[in-house]
């Protein structure tokens, strides 16, 4: 007896066959793209932490209104972009001698920039904030101009008695002055004009303040040294 061979349809041979896998090659690249950015995030970072500077310590505790000098600073090294806090680095060792603590710190504290006050002014000078009105001062003023504070008064006053006016009294000299810093108020709704901060001779500074607690003060630029 013979053997038989039954033909397998053409449907079928195609229906055994593995089909080809499909790649999807938009999918391949992002996952190439994700892989690519986290390698060069993971990068980014290593590089910061091992980027290490030397920073301005405290060599022994200071109280509030010390004026720091250069023993009482030391030096400590820290890695950048791990912490986020702006410490005070060496080379700018000469802005932090001469000015006062403006907290207490307990000896190798790192300087920030909150951690120190303003620098005091030289001996015989003070420094005043008087509100200058809009038109009371040229709109160029800035921090290191010299300035005439002028004191106005009203040319006339009158009396109950008499309607005729009296001629007041002269106005005061001009106080020669420095602008140390123009600040906006915080209330610009309700003050109008800039807050001037003036470096002005201690014997001026009554005269100054009074003038400009009544609105009589207004601000002239003048040459350095008039």
């Amino acid at each position: 007896m013979s053997n038989l061979h039954l033909a397998t349809p053409p449907q079928t041979l195609a229906r055994l066959r593995p089909r080809p896998r499909r790649i999807r090659i938009p999918l391949a690249i992002l996952g190439l793209l994700l892989v690519m950015a986290c390698a060069l995030g993971f990068g980014t970072i290593l590089t910061q932490v091992g980027q290490q500077h030397q920073v301005l310590v405290l060599a022994h505790p200071v109280d509030v209104g010390d004026d720091l000098t250069a023993s009482d600073l030391g030096l400590a090294t820290v890695s950048t972009g791990t912490s986020g806090i702006a410490f005070i680095t060496a080379s700018k060792e000469s802005t932090v001698i001469g000015r006062p603590a403006a907290v207490a710190m307990p000896a190798g504290a790192p300087l920030i920039a909150a951690d120190l006050g303003s620098i005091p002014p030289p001996v015989g000078q003070a420094v005043v904030a008087v509100l200058i009105k809009p038109g009371d001062a040229p709109p160029s003023l800035a921090p290191g101009a010299a300035v005439w504070v002028v004191i106005t008064t009203p040319e006339t006053q009158s009396t109950g008695l008499s309607a005729s006016p009296t001629p007041a009294t002269s106005a005061p000299a001009p106080v020669a002055a420095t602008v140390t810093a123009v600040d906006t108020p915080s209330d610009t709704a309700i003050t109008q004009g800039v807050i001037v901060s003036l470096s002005l001779p201690t014997s001026d500074v009554q005269t100054v303040t009074t003038a400009a607690a009544a609105g009589n003060v207004s601000l002239a630029l003048v040459p350095p040294g008039s």
